[in-house]
């Protein structure tokens, strides 16, 4: 019995019933209708603990219209198929079985939970925009600039270019030294001319000539043909194609100095008509050429840092996915989006994506922050969003006047700065669920089934998440909402915002002034964090740390280093113990305080404290301690 949900991410709901829906991996940005996916995942799961993955490569027809009765269908093109049932307590237990079998992702680096900023149009308006983020005092940890051309490396994206960049190593080491991570743009195919020069591209002839493209149509070729110019896609079941571009992939990170790149595309190339050297028809390959596609390049990336000081620290992130490329995968993002409040392409249907693709084993999941729209209210909507997922990154997608960014007015860069901030403090929170996610398949954007799998209430609950087990996050979808309804799952909650207590089992009514995401934590929660004024994530991290606790009892947090913090609070005393610490760290603990305390000690010596806004702030030195405050 229902209610299902799973299919890889999804647009409309994270609920599936009532669907029909072909699982194939498409992109139809801007037409109507989101009854398709960049991800698609053959593996349907219920709250109850019951999940079936259905392992093919070829597309498969579900029709959920009969849900309510407890039935579903499932059409497939094969005469034979794997299936694998999953039977656990939760959600949980199911997500952890079906990663177990198709593969984890490793632990990103640190910079990844960082702020990423869009820069473009040449190297002098670059290196003005990461000048101007340094003197803004905005915490970022890496700048994409993704329309800077090197055919040699396949990289950028020739729409936009409209300046000049030079030599990439001298560009990116100049951004390395003011302490930016640099990522640059790639996919899985090749132009056939030098766009936006109308020159032939030596590459695109040379993979022509060696037979390294997939086959299709009357010139033998399968690509795209974008705004009059042939594509072609590479053909990933060919090993010597393999190996040729992955060197071009390589030579972006050994000799340019890249760090990274966008991932993009890798959907639709089965759309063509295509013929592949090993796996012939295109149909073959329906769901499976974004896995190619994504392990080609993890390989190629691995095979390049080796052993040195980079590896592990280069970072891709994709659009495009299949069962299994999550392991390839060090970040996905929710693929082209649209400034609007409409739930068919806008705001609102990013939102379920999010939760829906985290309980197919893809852990580590942002969205854009749309920046090229003419709304300041949707702008910032957007931006709040961005903020409060593992990866803040804004994105300039097209041109047009007025465009609404974090340059945009003094009100937007400072709510900006407010909220990156923000953000880049919760990085020991973040990297704590990326560790466990590494273990155990389960997402850092979670839908609330994972937590409350029995509740009907949660079910439906597309329009919110929880970030780990302790943080929960309500974006404004509504046009000129000043305040919205969420559901609370049963327990105790607290407002971040003011402090206020609420009682969760039921669907509450927050405010949420337009400077304000909704966030409610769980009630007696002990949240790690940093200081955002001295951290960017992208070189090696201090050893101050933050312990915020919140209100309500018992409360404890293990962190990704195995430091533990627990709190107890009651009328007369609370008390804060940290141990597993192995070297000393100077440490802010903030704890919720109605008064000023008769005596706050951390055994033999007595931290500095001041009271500030209804909280107590207590600064000290130590490895591990045991903090106790009288009221």
């Amino acid at each position: 019995r229902g209610p299902f949900f799973g299919f890889g991410e999804h647009f409309m709901k994270a609920r599936l019933d009532g669907i029909k829906t072909t699982l194939v991996s498409e992109d139809h940005w801007s037409q109507p209708g989101h009854n398709w996916t960049y991800i698609p995942v053959p593996l349907l799961l219920v709250p109850h603990g019951i999940g079936m993955y259905v392992d093919t490569a070829r597309a498969s027809t579900w029709d959920l219209t009969h849900a309510g009765d407890s039935r579903f269908s499932l059409q497939l093109t094969e005469p034979t198929v794997d299936c694998y049932f999953f039977f656990a307590r939760d959600v949980k237990g199911i997500v952890t079985s079906y990663t177990q079998l198709t593969g984890r992702p490793s632990v990103a680096p640190p910079w990844t939970f960082g702020v990423w900023l869009t820069a473009l149009e040449g190297r002098q308006k670059v290196y003005a925009v990461a000048d101007r983020i340094r003197k803004e005092k905005i915490p970022a940890s890496a700048i994409w600039t993704y329309d800077q051309l090197d055919p040699s490396t396949n990289t950028g994206w020739p729409y936009w270019t409209a300046g000049y960049y030079g030599s990439l190593p001298e560009f990116t080491d100049h951004l390395h030294r003011q302490g930016f991570k640099v990522l640059t743009y790639t996919n899985a195919w090749l132009w056939s001319k030098l766009v936006p020069y109308d020159l032939a591209n030596p590459f695109y002839d040379e993979a022509r000539q060696k037979a390294f493209f997939a086959l299709a149509g009357s010139d033998g070729t399968a690509g795209m043909t974008i705004d009059g110019v042939r594509t072609g896609y590479i053909d990933l079941t060919n090993r010597d194609a393999v190996a040729w571009w992955s060197r071009m992939l390589q030579k972006s990170v050994a000799q340019n100095g890249f760090d990274g790149w966008m991932e993009d595309f890798g959907e639709g190339a089965w759309t063509k008509d295509a013929r592949f050297k090993m796996a012939g028809k295109n149909a073959e390959l329906a769901i499976l050429y974004p896995l190619l596609y994504h392990r080609a390049a993890n390989e190629a990336v691995n095979a390049v840092t080796g052993d040195s000081q980079r590896a592990g620290d280069i970072v891709r992130f994709a659009r495009s996915g299949a069962p299994g490329s999550q392991a390839f995968t060090p970040m996905v993002w929710g693929g082209d989006q649209i400034p609007e409040w409409s739930a068919d392409h806008g705001i609102p249907s990013v939102i379920p994506a999010g939760t829906s693709i985290g309980l197919c084993g893809f852990t580590l999941w942002a969205p854009d922050i749309v920046s090229w729209g003419t709304s300041k209210e949707m702008w910032i909507r957007w931006m709040e969003y961005g903020a409060l997922t593992p990866v803040m990154r804004d994105h300039l997608a097209q041109k047009p006047q007025k465009a609404v960014d974090l340059w945009y007015d003094a009100q937007t860069t400072d709510l900006f700065r407010r909220y990156a901030r923000l953000h880049i403090s919760l990085f020991p929170y973040f990297y704590t669920y990326e560790h466990e996610a590494a273990e155990t398949g389960w997402p850092l954007i979670r839908h609330l089934i994972l937590d409350s799998p029995e509740d009907p209430q949660a079910w439906d609950a597309d329009q919110e998440y929880l970030l780990g087990d302790n943080i929960l996050v309500a974006p404004v979808t509504d046009q000129g909402a000043t305040a919205r309804s969420l559901y609370l799952p049963k327990g105790t909650w607290v407002d971040y915002w003011t402090g206020k207590a609420l009682n969760g089992g039921r669907q509450v009514r927050v405010d949420a002034p337009l400077d304000r995401i909704p966030i409610l934590i769980r009630a007696g929660s002990v949240i790690p964090m940093i200081d955002p004024g001295t951290q960017t994530l992208a070189r090696p991290l201090e050893s101050r740390l933050t312990w915020r606790v919140f209100p309500g009892g018992h409360g404890s947090f293990r962190m990704y280093d195995h430091t533990v913090a627990t709190a107890d609070q009651s009328a007369a005393e609370t008390r804060i113990t940290v141990s597993g610490g192995t070297s000393p760290r100077q440490y802010d603990v903030i704890l919720p305080a109605e008064k000023s305390p008769r005596n706050v000690s951390t055994g033999d010596q007595k931290p500095v404290w001041k009271m500030e806004n209804g909280l107590l702030h207590a600064t000290f030195a130590a490895t591990n301690f045991d903090m106790r405050v009288r009221w």
